[in-house]
Parts: C-alpha cells; structure tokens; sequence
C-alpha cells in the first residue's frame, strides 16, 4: 500500500468512529434568527397512534455538534468542546432545531451516537446505537432508542468520496434504522408533559442531496414517531 493509500486509510478508519455523525458536516456555519414555536401537524393512524415526523435541514437547523476531534469533519461552533477523553473515542453528539412539516421551528433535538465495535467503513460496514432527545416547548420531551444500519451510505457515498474524491450530487433517501424494536423500528421509551407515559416507534430517514470528499453535506433528515399510551396489559409498540 502506498503512502496515499495508507492515508487514506486512516482517513476513513477515524471516520468510522464518526459513523452517521458525518451526517454533521454540513450542520456548521448556521445564522441566527428566532422563529416562534408553531403548533403541532399530527394525525391519528389506523394503528390507533398519533404519527408526528420531525423534520431537520442541513445546513440550516444545525447548533452544534462535536466529536473526539479526529473525525475528518469540525466541530462547531468553534471553541466547543471535544470529546477527547479515551473513553468517549466512538461518541458523536449533534444538536439541532426541529420542524413540522410546514417548516416551521417547534423544538429542538439532540441525537447522540455510539458507534459498534463490528464498523469499519474500510469494509463498507457502519453501525451505531443512538438515541434522539426531542424537546418541544409547550409539549414536553420525546425519548427514543435506536439502532442504524448506515452500512449502504458508507459503500455509496462515503468511501467513493474519501477513496476517490468523487462528490455525491443526486437525491438519494435512505432509512437507517433497524431496531431494536419489531419490524425494524426504534422504540419510543417515554416522555415527559405531553409524552408522559407514551411507548411507540420511531424511524429515522435521511433525503440526501449532496455529499462532497470534504465532508460537505446538503440534506433533509426526518424522525417519523408513532406514539400512545398503551392499554394495561398491552404490549409495547
């Protein structure tokens, strides 16, 4: 392997334990402005829960996000502090506004990663354990458990882009959840306000448009939640 190879090489094994944290890149660089919080758009499904979907654009709605600072992304905003300490090698933490499906701002959210030891982005393999914190103002906080399979992102887009300095430039939409729960679906653990008590679901699903070698990314992400009080004696969704 020559000198460019092994240098790439390292490249991507940092970006590993990254994994969907590179998703971040492009969250940096947002400008302020308030926007007041808007009213919820739910729906009741035939499944007897309320379906919600949180939405997050990239660049836009980024806050901040940061990492063990040897990830091929920055952290921001700048003067943020890493995660540096040994023990926090594979995390990856990203907070971000959230809106409804009319755009408009209604909260905030944070997701936090924790990458398995099975990824390695060299062998097109990247998993993680997450969980997502969604506070709405007014409503009350949302508590989901996830595990992402973002193994066909690292094949497609990640390792062309770093091995070949090839930018993805074409809508793409991809679900990166696949647990824990049944049928592939993260779980809904509970809430507070609004969401006390709650159990359910949750999917994650990115609509990427634009990815480039320097970890430059134009994307939409939603988090699709279906949510209840369960029934006693019924089991969880």
């Amino acid at each position: 392997m020559n000198t460019t190879l092994k240098l790439l090489a390292a490249l991507l094994a940092g970006a590993a334990a990254g994994a969907l944290g590179l998703l971040a890149a492009s969250w940096a660089g947002v400008t302020g402005g308030r926007t007041a919080p808007a009213a919820p758009l739910v729906a009741t499904g035939t499944d007897g829960l309320v379906h919600e979907t949180l939405y997050f654009h990239a660049p836009e709605d980024g806050i901040a996000a940061t990492h063990d600072g040897r990830k091929p992304i920055r952290v921001f905003p700048n003067g943020i502090t890493p995660l540096d300490d040994k023990a926090l090698a594979s995390a990856f933490v990203l907070v971000a506004k959230a809106r409804n499906r009319d755009g408009e701002i209604v909260g905030f959210a944070s997701e936090m990663e924790d990458v398995a030891p099975e990824t390695d982005i060299l062998r097109g393999r990247m998993v993680m354990r997450s969980t997502w914190t969604v506070e709405l103002p007014g409503r009350g906080t949302l508590f989901c458990d996830q595990v992402e399979d973002a193994s066909e992102f690292a094949r497609k887009v990640v390792m062309p882009a770093f091995l070949l300095g090839q930018t993805w430039d074409a809508p793409w939409t991809f679900v990166t959840t696949v647990g824990p729960g049944p049928l592939g679906r993260g779980v809904i653990v509970g809430g507070t306000g609004e969401f006390e008590g709650v159990t359910g679901h949750c999917v994650e699903v990115t609509h990427l448009r634009r990815f480039t070698p320097q970890g430059e990314m134009t994307l939409t992400m939603e988090l699709q939640l279906a949510y209840g009080k369960p029934a006693a004696g019924s089991p969880k969704q």
